[in-house]
């Protein structure tokens, strides 16, 4: 086995973690393993804002993604939180 079928195959392995993406036909997870990019994130990074043209998706690997707004007094207020295996 190659190096890049290692990385391709542990790409695949990540995606499954999703049950959506673990569901599908093995060679549609295949599919999207090749086109898949693992990013990092740090603890505070804003991954999207309001009004942000989206152009990918995800699935958390580790930790999790807050969802927040700032209120009507300047707090910001927590609306949900995705944990390891969501789909974004």
């Amino acid at each position: 086995m190659t190096e890049r079928d290692k990385r391709l195959e542990a790409h695949a392995e990540r995606l499954r973690m999703n049950p959506q993406i673990a569901a599908l036909p093995e060679e549609a997870v295949t599919a999207l393993a090749r086109r898949t990019r693992l990013i990092r994130f740090e603890s505070g990074d804003r991954v999207l804002s309001r009004g942000d043209e989206i152009r990918y998706a995800g699935v958390i690997l580790r930790g999790g993604i807050r969802s927040s707004i700032n209120g009507y007094d300047g707090h910001e207020l927590s609306i949900s939180i995705m944990r390891r295996g969501a789909f974004y």
